[in-house]
């Protein structure tokens, strides 16, 4: 491969992976490498086009040096302008100079070329071109859509390809949690991952507790923990997460709005119950199934039950949804909707928050 472009709407990892390539290339010192020419692509001054011609004149020049040398086009703001609405004429030219003089032309012999910016839209046919190049290394890394009903499948999926690019393994339930605490802030999420290596660099797997130990506390994080504590009937790990989280909402002067949001989070976990035990049964789940009883299941059944959300998800997490599940029969799991219902009920008419959920958990645990 003699180009490289790495593009799509996640602008940190567009940029971290760009760094993370120039740095295996050439060193953590590259910017004083002698066999290396950065043109900014960046620089809100110089026009893209500009900057697209300084490239492409670097790319024809030979080495001073050795025998080859790398040019970086760096963080260019080029292909914002292809896939801007406002500026159609001037964004079908540049793209289709770029396909014409960057990506078709036979590779240099000695040169080699990278170039990162976010913007790029998948669907365009310079993306296109790009992934069908044979000379050409492709990478489009794109924000999930938080409208999708995968939103969370593809967050986890995201963390757990960014664990494995830093020679790392993530265990599904902590990629889950790690999404949960850090939502869609990327620079979060990449943060807090680089605490996890720093804490696993020995096991070089990051499991939930690690995640519990390290990454930051965050109220989306512990909503998630307790409705899977819920629906494990771990009495004990619930009520142990009520009393930390209710005392920094205290402490923020947190209005009772976040207080119910817990309780609905607890809510969700049930709803979940009651859909998995739906999709069960669709699905002949046997009585007793393993960990791996949907990772080997036949690529028909995605076909013969398209809607089953169970097919969607990490096999584990489908796994895990199930094992929850199978705690409740559907006496207990009617109880505990109706518990949490008369929950609601209670704060909404001003019950002291702590109180009302504590005696939630020990009653769920009882059902």
């Amino acid at each position: 491969m003699q180009l490289y472009v790495i593009s799509g709407s996640d602008d940190a990892a567009v940029k971290s992976r760009a760094n993370t390539l120039i740095t295996e290339w050439l060193g953590p010192e590259f910017d004083t490498s002698a066999d290396l020419e950065i043109i900014r692509g960046d620089d809100e001054t110089v026009a893209v086009e500009d900057s697209l011609n300084e490239f492409l004149a670097s790319a024809k020049t030979p080495p001073f040096f050795g025998d080859g040398k790398t040019v970086w086009l760096r963080h260019w703001n080029g292909f914002k302008v292809m896939s801007d609405s406002r500026s159609t004429k001037a964004g079908e030219a540049l793209m289709n100079r770029f396909a014409e003089e960057v990506v078709k032309p036979e590779p240099i012999e000695g040169i080699r070329l990278l170039v990162d910016g976010s913007g790029l839209d998948g669907r365009k046919t310079l993306a296109k071109l790009l992934k069908n190049s044979e000379n050409v290394e492709f990478e489009l890394l794109n924000l999930p859509d938080q409208k999708a009903k995968d939103f969370v499948r593809q967050q986890v999926g995201s963390i757990s390809q960014q664990a494995k690019a830093a020679g790392y393994k993530i265990t599904p339930d902590a990629a889950e949690y790690l999404a949960a605490a850090t939502g869609s802030d990327i620079a979060l999420r990449s943060n807090e991952l680089e605490k996890l290596y720093c804490y696993t660099a020995d096991a070089k797997v990051i499991t939930l507790d690690d995640c519990r130990e390290v990454v930051t506390f965050d109220a989306a994080a512990v909503s998630w923990e307790l409705g899977s504590a819920l629906s494990e009937r771990n009495t004990a790990g619930a009520l142990a997460l009520l009393t930390p989280i209710l005392r920094t909402l205290k402490k923020e002067k947190s209005s009772g709005n976040q207080e119910l949001s817990l309780l609905w989070s607890a809510a969700g976990a049930f709803t979940d119950i009651v859909q998995t035990k739906s999709y069960m049964q669709e699905l002949n789940v046997p009585k007793h199934f393993g960990p791996n009883f949907f990772s080997q299941l036949d690529s028909s059944y995605k076909e013969r039950f398209p809607k089953n959300k169970l097919l969607s998800y990490h096999p584990y997490r489908a796994y895990k949804l199930c094992e929850s599940a199978a705690r409740w029969n559907s006496k207990s799991l009617a109880k505990a909707l109706d518990l949490i219902v008369e929950a609601q009920r209670k704060m909404v008419s001003g019950s002291d928050a702590l109180l009302t959920l504590e005696k939630l958990v020990i009653d769920l645990g009882n059902c």
